[in-house]
């Protein structure tokens, strides 16, 4: 082989990227979710905001289902006291607060950056 190193350090990249993979895997369903369950918390909050912001939420939740992680919704993983939650973004100012359970999801809250306290 005429480049031995730069093979190494191609194999060395692919593996890196496969572990990667699986450590994702672990933290989430990458695949859609079959249901999404909406606790009450989340439709009395939903039912609160600005019906152009619900109009917003309802497109989010439509590229939810299909792709958790599409990057218009800049879905991450919460940390802190809420740790092992997610949030998705639905507009600049308002996030969906959810969780995955096995191959669901559950939404349990709506609005500002006030629902991460």
């Amino acid at each position: 082989m005429p480049f031995p190193r730069l093979n190494e350090a191609v194999k060395n990249i692919k593996r890196a990227k496969q572990s990667e993979l699986l450590h994702l895997g672990n933290c989430a369903n990458l695949m859609a979710p079959r249901r999404i369950y909406y606790t009450s918390d989340f439709k009395k909050a939903y039912k609160r905001l600005p019906r152009n912001i619900q109009d917003t939420i309802d497109r989010k939740d439509k590229i939810f289902r299909e792709n958790p992680f599409d990057p218009s919704l800049r879905t991450h993983k919460l940390h802190g006291p809420i740790g092992g939650l997610w949030s998705f973004w639905a507009t600049r100012n308002y996030r969906v607060l959810f969780e995955f359970v096995k191959d669901d999801a559950i939404f349990y809250d709506v609005g500002t950056h006030e629902i991460y306290r």
